[in-house]
C-alpha cells in the first residue's frame, strides 16, 4: 500500500553522529525554587542498540517495575503514599540505548522512593523474578499491543519503531509471539549489561539540597 503512494524521493537521510554516552560523576541539578517537588530522572546507558529479544525483555521488565498499579516499584510506592505515578522506558539512538526511570516526589518522600527503586533493581540484577511476574507482565503487554493497533498513531508507531535508524519495518503481527518468548534469563542478562556498564546519569529539577542529592545518589549504587 505504501509503495503505491506517489511521494517525492527526496535527497536521502541526514547522517547522524555517533554518540557515545558517558556516565556523570555527580548528579545534574537545576534549581528552581518555584517547583516544590523534586523532579528526577535516572538514566543507564549501554553503547549499542538492542536486539529484538533484548528490547522485548527490557520492555517487559519496565512493565513489571512501573507500568501498572501492582508493579514492583510504582505499586509499593503508591501503597505507601510516596508518589502518585512513575515511569520507565528505554530509548535507542544510533549507537546506544538509554534505560530511564523518572518521577516527581517530595523531598521528604524521596529517600524512601529511591530505596524502593534500588531494592527492585537489585532484585532484577540477582534474578529474583518469578514466572508469575513474567506471565502477568506478558498479559499486560499483549493487551497494550492489541489496543495500540486501534488508532492510526498507534499503528504508525508500531511500524516505524526501528525504521528511521535501521531501514527495518517490524513484523507487526509477530509481536505477540515475541512478547510470549521473553524469559527471566533474558531479562537478567540485558539488565545486568546496563548495571555493569557503569554509565549512569542522575538529574534533579526543583529544590533539593546538596546533601539530599548526594544521599539519593548513594542509594542507587547497585
Amino acid at each position: 500500500m505504501l509503495e503505491g503512494i506517489a511521494l517525492p524521493r527526496g535527497r536521502g537521510r541526514i547522517a547522524l553522529p555517533d554518540e557515545r554516552p558517558k556516565g556523570l560523576a555527580e548528579p545534574l541539578y537545576i534549581q528552581n525554587r518555584t517547583v516544590d517537588n523534586i523532579h528526577f530522572y535516572m538514566d543507564l546507558f549501554i553503547p549499542r542498540r538492542l536486539s529484538d529479544p533484548d528490547a522485548d525483555a527490557l520492555g517487559l521488565v519496565n512493565t513489571m517495575l512501573t507500568e501498572t498499579l501492582h508493579s514492583r516499584i510504582l505499586g509499593e510506592a503508591r501503597e505507601r503514599g510516596l508518589v502518585y505515578g512513575m515511569s520507565s522506558n528505554y530509548l535507542q539512538t544510533k549507537c546506544a540505548t538509554n534505560w530511564w526511570f523518572g518521577s516527581q516526589v517530595t523531598a521528604e518522600n524521596a529517600p524512601a522512593l529511591f530505596a524502593i527503586i534500588a531494592k527492585e533493581l537489585r532484585s532484577v540484577r540477582d534474578g529474583e523474578i518469578t514466572q508469575t511476574d513474567i506471565s502477568a507482565a506478558q498479559q499486560y503487554m499483549l493487551g497494550r499491543f492489541q489496543r495500540s493497533g486501534q488508532t492510526v498513531g498507534g499503528t504508525a508507531s508500531g511500524y516505524t519503531g526501528r525504521y528511521f535508524f535501521e531501514d527495518i519495518v517490524d513484523d507487526y503481527f509477530g509481536t505477540p509471539e515475541r512478547i510470549k518468548a521473553v524469559t527471566s534469563d533474558r531479562i537478567v542478562s540485558v539488565a545486568n549489561e546496563f548495571f555493569s556498564a557503569k554509565r549512569m546519569g542522575l538529574g534533579f529539577l526543583g529544590t533539593a539540597p546538596k546533601d539530599l542529592r548526594e544521599h539519593l545518589r548513594s542509594l542507587l549504587e547497585l
